[in-house]
């Protein structure tokens, strides 16, 4: 009967978890942006590549901001330094996000807990756009990885940290730019 309940439960949990997974998504407009914005990831944007980031800058959507904000910070420095910190903190009074629940999914159900994100993440072509698509929805989330000697490991940070590796590389302290992100200023 336990292990009914618990089954019941954790089914439960994952279908609601599932459907809310699409409350941050990417329209088919938006993908293409994306996909067009990541590229300047390695080469500096000027002329029609800054309309692009001037596009996603003004989006609702705190994915492509985010995008836009690092590519910005990375090849113009400083003058955007605020934008993108602003983008990427995980202190709600920086941010102005909502943020749901604690949850905590054990280490072993994470590949249930990223399903629902194959089908939106399938349209972006490049790992770097996935990840900040994924710190962006994990931050409002709450999402705690679970491990066996129970460790809690933020989605949110794991994101973020992977984010700045992945698009800043070696030459920024990933850990000092998240303290500073989360500084209330």
């Amino acid at each position: 009967m336990k292990k009914l309940i618990k089954t019941a439960l954790l089914f439960a949990f994952f279908t609601l978890f599932s459907a809310s997974a699409y409350a941050l998504s990417l329209s088919a407009d938006e993908a293409v942006l994306m996909n067009n914005i990541v590229k300047f990831v390695d080469t500096r944007p000027e002329g029609p590549g800054l309309r692009q980031i001037q596009l996603a800058v003004g989006s609702k959507n705190v994915a492509l901001q985010g995008m836009a904000s690092i590519v910005l910070f990375k090849h113009y420095g400083r003058r955007f330094q605020s934008r993108f910190l602003r983008s990427f903190t995980l202190n709600r009074r920086v941010g102005m996000f909502e943020q749901g629940k604690k949850i905590l999914v054990k280490l072993g159900s994470l590949g249930k807990l990223l399903d629902p994100f194959n089908l939106s993440l399938q349209h972006l072509k490049d790992e770097r756009a996935r990840l900040v698509f994924m710190f962006c929805y994990f931050r409002n989330k709450n999402v705690y990885l679970l491990s066996e000697s129970g460790e809690h490991l933020s989605m949110a940070v794991f994101y973020r940290i992977s984010v700045f590796a992945a698009i800043l590389g070696s030459n920024l302290d990933a850990i000092k730019l998240a303290e500073l992100a989360d500084i209330k200023r």
